[in-house]
């Protein structure tokens, strides 16, 4: 993996649930990502670095990766397997997805959990399901992939609260919601950030479905098209205005690296950001 960041469509469509089946060393090199990532080991030794800490994960083991956490893993030697959920936390679940969220902000919180400490949950029950569902895709899948996920991050929030984190420090406040239409000058405003249609919706006190239906209602595109589009325009006024370099634009306007914005480019402006600067 050449780039720090790993992008992937979860930001989309939520779930990804697998096994990683390796014989011999298998390494994935230092990244990190938008989404939070569990994993719960079956078979052999997987070292996870996080940060500057190391954790040696044996079977039975569960590893939760925060959301823009830097970590490397790695497998021993021998036959190696361990299941795998990502996920992007937004608004079709309940109060623990936003408690989850808001105690992954801590990065000092507990990510390690040994066999023993997860005995008193169905957290590895569930995950294997999960990635059996996920698999099989037999109808009504996804909605149980996300009543299993319900169920592991509750049980990560008791075994945090039995960590002793006090769950009164994220008990949520009256909230405001954003309007729909007030979408394009926050979407102008934070242009440079990880804009995810679920954190959206849950702006605009609104479900998945429900936001996506009406913001192509009301600006002709979808929400991923409509900053996609905010975007690639940004960066074409910075190369006709400014004497940036591709990477300085593209961390400028929100692409992953210059060559998602080249590739964007293209599709919008059927010539490459170098010729149009040049034109």
């Amino acid at each position: 993996m050449q780039n720090l960041y790993e992008y992937s469509d979860i930001k989309d469509h939520r779930y990804e649930c697998f096994t990683e089946d390796h014989n011999g060393t298998y390494e994935v090199r230092m990244h990190w990502h938008y989404f939070m990532e569990v994993m719960h080991i079956l078979e052999g030794s997987v070292k996870v670095t996080v940060g500057r800490s190391e954790i040696d994960a044996v079977p039975g083991d569960l590893v939760v990766l925060l959301p823009s956490a830097m970590h490397a893993i790695k497998t021993g030697e021998e036959h190696t397997r361990y299941s795998v959920i990502k996920f992007t936390p937004g608004t079709d679940l309940s109060w623990s997805e936003s408690a989850l969220l808001s105690l992954a902000s801590d990065k000092s919180i507990k990510i390690h959990f040994k066999k023993e400490e997860l005995k008193s949950t169905n957290i590895p029950m569930l995950i294997e399901g999960s990635v059996l569902e996920m698999e099989q895709k037999n109808i009504g899948y996804i909605g149980i992939i996300r009543a299993n996920l319900q169920i592991v991050m509750t049980s990560l929030i008791r075994l945090w609260e039995d960590a002793g984190v006090d769950l009164n420090l994220f008990t949520a406040p009256a909230e405001t919601y954003m309007d729909i239409e007030a979408l394009p000058s926050y979407i102008d405003a934070n242009i440079k950030e990880p804009l995810i249609a679920t954190e959206v919706a849950s702006m605009c006190n609104m479900s998945y479905s429900r936001f996506a239906r009406r913001f192509k209602k009301v600006f002709g595109r979808t929400f991923k098209e409509y900053v996609q589009y905010v975007r690639v325009t940004k960066a074409s006024e910075l190369l006709k205005t400014t004497g940036m370099d591709l990477e300085q634009i593209s961390a400028g306007t929100g692409f992953t690296d210059s060559s998602h914005l080249i590739r964007v480019f293209k599709q919008e402006f059927k010539t490459t950001p170098n010729r149009y600067r040049n034109s």
